[in-house]
């Protein structure tokens, strides 16, 4: 590594123990000064560096630090699958699954929080024929769990890792204190099902077995869950004031194990639970801060609706799944999330070919690609400069079904930039393929 200043200069390059070189600048022969600090052997794994320098200006010295990364060989090279709790407290993260049609499921790893608009546990395509605006009625759901009238949160405070597993699913796993000493150790699988405007969530309490830390097998603790529903394009916001205060109410439905929420005829939000019941009890939260869209200068409150809660009583090795869908089909089942197929790292080729699932979506028959998440649609430029990769991948039917599709809009020699649901008009733009 070279370094160049027009003013004599100390460098020193540290890991977080150590430093691994130091070097004072010489001065050349065109009169400005240099080092050159040579980086330790590269690991199995990325590095983190810092590069320290002290630079003797005219008028004082000046001190400044850079981060540097030193990268393993690309053979070598592997990505991360499993999150420990140090990580995810000094790296927030989000979670993104997605059903292949333009929904999405994308939700902080630290559970229960919300950063912006964008966050939902559920944002579905309502359009069975194309990929279009979002909308959003489920945006989280803030978890309890209670034992002998003491109510802990299932949130980032009782979070002890995170885990990918195939693309599709993530597992959160709490250690989550029940008095005396002891805890509770549950995971928390999320999904988006294939092909459907739908989540499930599964709540399980693992076994404790003979760990004498953990509160014993045969004893219940009850498991709160209360959902914040919305119904909204996710460019939006929810005002209560604005009608939904009353709205919301009057479009409920209460049943034993769930509810529905019709707030128009053309949509409606199932939600039930595999093992408890559902009390309606609804309530609203107002000026929910969405710091993300306050530092882009946008409308940084929102509210939220929340219609009851549900409850589960939980032994070790007992479960509770919660469903959401959007205008749900009677005839379509889905069973429990696939059992972990994680391994702690990953090729970066192999979570590469698996995150294509994420963009390649249904368009009238044929492919196309999502330019982005959260907030792009299907682009023509996007999804051709896709092609390359589907191809790269083996993906050939893939690649060919998007060329097919963007041949069918070619217009006196051009082709659409942006495709807004139907509409694919935008091409008299720089960007257009």
């Amino acid at each position: 590594l070279m370094v160049r200043s027009a003013f004599p200069f100390h460098a020193r390059l540290t890991d977080e123990r150590r430093s691994l070189a130091v070097e004072v600048a010489l001065r050349s022969a065109a009169g400005d000064h240099f080092c050159l600090l040579i980086p330790p052997p590269p690991s199995k794994h990325l590095r983190r560096l810092t590069l320290h320098l002290v630079v003797h200006e005219d008028a004082g010295s000046r001190r400044a630090t850079a981060p540097l990364m030193l990268l393993p060989p690309g053979d070598g090279a592997r990505a991360r699958r499993i999150f420990g709790r140090s990580r995810l407290l000094s790296e927030p993260m989000h979670f993104l699954s997605t059903n292949g049609r333009g929904a999405m499921l994308r939700v902080p790893v630290a559970w229960g929080s919300l950063t912006s608009r964008y966050d939902a546990l559920l944002a579905a395509n309502l359009s069975p024929d194309y990929p279009e605006d979002r909308w959003i009625m489920f945006t989280r759901c803030r978890a309890w769990l209670v034992y002998q009238g003491y109510s802990q949160d299932i949130a980032l405070d009782s979070l002890q890792a995170f885990a990918l597993e195939d693309g599709r699913s993530a597992v959160w796993r709490f250690k989550i204190p029940s008095g005396q000493g002891q805890h509770v150790l549950l995971t928390l699988t999320a999904e988006m099902l294939p092909g459907r405007n739908a989540v499930r969530l599964v709540f399980a309490r693992r076994p404790a077995g003979s760990d004498p830390s953990r509160l014993a097998d045969a004893t219940p603790v009850r498991l709160i869950l209360r959902p914040d529903i919305e119904d909204r394009s996710f460019h939006e916001t929810t005002k209560a004031f604005a009608g939904p205060e009353h709205q919301f109410r009057a479009a409920l439905a209460a049943a034993e194990d769930g509810f529905e929420f019709r707030p128009d005829p053309h949509r409606r939000l199932h939600m039930a639970v595999s093992h408890g019941r559902f009390f309606h009890e609804p309530e609203w939260q107002y000026m929910v801060k969405l710091p993300r869209d306050e530092e882009r200068g946008q409308d940084a409150h929102s509210d939220l609706f929340s219609p009851g809660y549900f409850e589960s009583r939980l032994t070790g090795g007992g479960d509770a799944a919660l469903t959401a869908e959007i205008n749900p089909v009677a005839s379509r089942t889905g069973g429990r999330p696939a059992k972990p197929r994680r391994a702690p790292v990953a090729r970066p080729i192999e979570v590469l070919t698996a995150a294509l699932d994420h963009y390649i979506v249904d368009r009238n028959g044929l492919k196309s690609v999502i330019a982005g998440y959260p907030w792009f649609l299907d682009w023509g430029r996007d999804s051709l400069i896709s092609v390359r990769g589907l191809i790269a991948a083996g993906r050939f039917a893939d690649a060919r079904a998007v060329l097919t599709l963007f041949g069918q809009f070619e217009d006196r020699g051009t082709l659409p930039n942006m495709i807004r649901g139907g509409d694919a008009r935008n091409r008299d733009t720089s960007d257009a393929p």
